[in-house]
């Protein structure tokens, strides 16, 4: 493989001989892994968060009407400027799933990504709340999304441009509103795909596992049919109320009285992990306070986890799978843009090369 610019051969072979190392130090830890698991679930055990779920309470509960939200978007920097889009799709109850859609072109700048995503999860609250369904599930956190649209609004501050103009438009009543509604009402539950921490878990873990996210420890942890205890905020960590009025800013807009309201809310959401079968990990889910003194609707949550993740193949509740493969398809509608800008422009050669040209090449 000798080229006019070198050998790649040897870059190649270098890497393969160190890939035998690699290979038995991803071994030796997975064995470590497996040494650490008695001994995490021991801990836990002693420490009273490991609950067998016996299937049995399901019985007598029907199967809640379900609807799952997600969105996606995409800042396709250009040259010329960025192509930008937000999606939003709620999938259920029903066959037709619900959307909202943005996409135009604006100047580039650095800002326009955050932005972009605070108007995607501003779209994902709006269909969440007002979705009908007995369960909506939210993908991510309960507080991901509002965290997403306080950036947005920051970012946008300067209100120059269009895109600046409709994040500083979110501050409105029915924001507000929705974003009240997700956060106290016991229909709504997230069921976040990733976590990338661990604080409920701080002291009980061994030196080698004491970085690893929350979901990895309980799936290392739990049996299939097992869930850990439910988690509240101020248990794991006390904070004070300035300390978590710096966590969700009052960027919507709510007067003194509601943005207290707001603060107890979204500071005080409670979470637990299931792992409902042998095949799945153990799913992380945030539900509101107002959960945690209902233990019917709590099992009509894990019933709704339970009967979504029946195929090995998927690995998250199918709800959520058909509302992320739908958002998805942001891709096939943004990808043809600039091919049409480029038929329909014919006056400048020189635009129409920055028109087509990625920013980054």
């Amino acid at each position: 493989m000798t080229s006019a610019y070198g050998n790649t051969g040897d870059m190649l072979s270098r890497l393969l001989e160190k890939g035998r190392d690699v290979a038995a130090r991803t071994t030796e830890l997975a064995s470590e892994f497996s040494r650490q698991r008695s001994m995490v679930r021991k801990k836990l055990e002693d420490e009273e968060m490991v609950h067998e779920v016996d299937e049995s309470i399901f019985a007598d509960i029907s199967m809640p009407s379900l609807s799952a939200v997600d969105g996606a978007h995409i800042v396709d920097s250009r040259a010329i400027g960025d192509i930008c889009a937000a999606v939003a799709v709620a999938a259920g109850p029903g066959d037709e799933p619900r959307n909202e859609v943005w996409m135009d072109c604006v100047p580039r700048n650095a800002r326009n990504k955050e932005i972009v995503t605070g108007i995607m999860s501003a779209m994902e609250i709006r269909l969440a709340a007002s979705s009908d369904a007995e369960i909506v599930m939210v993908d991510g956190s309960l507080t991901s999304a509002l965290i997403n649209i306080s950036k947005a609004i920051m970012h946008a501050s300067r209100g120059k441009t269009e895109l600046e103009r409709m994040a500083l438009d979110l501050k409105t009543r029915e924001m507000r509103d929705a974003a009240m509604e997700v956060l106290t009402s016991k229909r709504f539950v997230a069921v976040p795909k990733y976590t990338t921490t661990n604080d409920e878990f701080q002291g009980k873990l061994p030196e080698s596992l004491k970085d690893f996210d929350g979901r990895t420890v309980a799936t290392m942890a739990l049996r299939p049919g097992e869930m850990m205890r439910l988690f509240k905020p101020d248990d794991v960590r006390a904070r004070s109320y300035e300390d978590k009025k710096k966590q969700v800013s009052n960027t919507l807009g709510f007067s003194e009285a509601e943005y207290a309201e707001f603060v107890k809310a979204s500071t005080s959401v409670v979470w637990s992990y299931y792992r409902p079968h042998a095949w799945t990990p153990a799913f992380r889910f945030d539900v509101p306070p107002v959960l945690y003194d209902d233990p019917d609707q709590g099992r009509r949550v894990l019933k709704a986890i339970h009967e979504t993740t029946l195929s090995p193949g998927i690995r998250e509740p199918l709800p959520l799978y058909i509302a992320d493969t739908f958002a998805k398809q942001i891709s096939v509608g943004v990808s043809p843009i600039m091919d049409m800008a480029a038929v329909n422009y014919h006056e400048d050669d020189e635009a129409l090369i920055l028109m087509i040209m990625g920013y980054r090449t």
